[in-house]
């Protein structure tokens, strides 16, 4: 109503929700999200909770490993919303 604050609304994360999003908005840097940041922060494997997904890209040519970071390549950055969407 005029003259009235919106209400404010609250969202709580669990852990893993947590995880998965700091990984979508790691992949969107150049130097991608690293999987040693990510056990230290959630206690959480990035290689063995994503395994499958991470395999698929790969072979796709989608993302790539480097220095325990995953990253997407050019063709991935193109495609970075279908990708992001693996890990949601």
């Amino acid at each position: 109503k005029k003259g009235k604050l919106p209400a404010q609304v609250d969202e709580v994360l669990t852990p893993e929700r947590a995880f998965r999003e700091a990984i979508i908005l790691g992949l969107r840097l150049r130097e991608g999200v690293s999987a040693l940041e990510l056990k230290a922060r959630f206690s959480l494997d990035l290689w063995v909770f994503f395994q499958k997904e991470i395999e698929d890209l790969q072979q796709q040519g989608l993302i790539e490993i480097q220095d325990q970071s995953l990253r997407l390549t050019s063709k991935g950055r193109l495609l970075a919303n279908q990708v992001q969407l693996r890990f949601c």
